[in-house]
């Protein structure tokens, strides 16, 4: 019946999901967490709420007492990652259920929640670890197609900056850098060189980024020091796109979205329903 009349009736869209990762990126310093849990399931009635509840209350107690977390996950844990101890990985902001991200937000590494509630059931999370990571971007990228023609730059930068200026005025067009590229023909005379394919604009080494600031599709930069190379880029085209990673990343988090809401939806389904049932009793 759920499934049937009121799963339908959920709709969770794409700008909802892009709007909820902006906030989560601007809210939380942290934005990557490794956890590992305990699950139990709960029945879709929530009837065996109490038991699951004293069980993980019980198992709280068990850990503060000096028990290993991973030993008992191994033992209780409903979910599928016992077999690793509860180790569920590392997780951005958003991409967990509200609740574990509320718990989640109270907790050092290497602490213990207390049990959670979910549209899933109830849990123990256990903070392994933190990193922080850039936040994902919900708008189109600027990515660069580029060719480094490089070399290291020797004692004589002025001979190495000749032969660089020479090469670039024989590849004037697009295709004749490509092809000089696909050929290898640069691996005797620059063997730093290399197609770098499409590069997001702003994750550039701030040295190639300066030197490109003002390179139109087609051209060469000037000459720039990278690395102890010195260098000059062949810019071929660029583009607006998606952040490769949002897609994923945007799924998890519109799946969470829906699953609490569809929660939410059948516990006043069910209420509705009790309060239209009637009982008839006969003698």
């Amino acid at each position: 019946m759920i499934a049937r009349d009121v799963q339908p009736r959920v709709q969770v869209g794409t700008a909802e999901a892009d709007r909820l990762i902006s906030e989560l990126a601007k809210s939380r310093k942290v934005m990557d967490r490794e956890i590992s849990v305990i699950q139990l399931n709960a029945g879709s009635d929530g009837t065996g709420d109490k038991a699951q509840l004293d069980k993980l209350t019980e198992l709280k107690t068990k850990i503060a007492a000096g028990e290993k977390f991973d030993e008992l996950a191994r033992v209780y844990s409903e979910d599928k990652s016992a077999a690793s101890g509860g180790n569920l990985g590392w997780f951005s902001s958003g991409e967990l259920n509200p609740q574990l991200e509320e718990a989640l937000d109270k907790l050092e590494p290497g602490q213990v929640s207390e049990p959670i509630r979910t549209p899933l059931g109830w849990y123990l999370v256990k903070l392994e670890n933190v990193r922080s990571t850039k936040a994902v971007e919900t708008g189109p990228q600027t990515q660069l197609e580029l060719y480094l023609l490089a070399t290291k730059a020797g004692e004589d930068s002025k001979q190495v900056e000749e032969s660089l200026n020479k090469q670039v005025a024989a590849l004037r067009k697009g295709f004749e850098v490509k092809a000089y590229f696909e050929k290898g023909e640069f691996k005797e005379a620059f063997p730093a060189s290399q197609a770098l394919g499409w590069v997001v604009q702003n994750d550039l080494d701030p040295e190639l980024a300066k030197a490109l600031e003002d390179v139109e599709p087609g051209r060469w930069s000037d000459v720039v020091t990278v690395n102890g190379n010195m260098a000059r880029i062949y810019v071929a085209d660029s583009r607006q796109a998606m952040p490769a990673q949002l897609n994923a990343y945007r799924e998890r988090v519109m799946n969470n979205i829906f699953g609490n809401r569809v929660e939410l939806e059948a516990r006043r389904f069910m209420q509705n329903l009790r309060q239209r049932a009637f009982l008839d009793v006969r003698l």
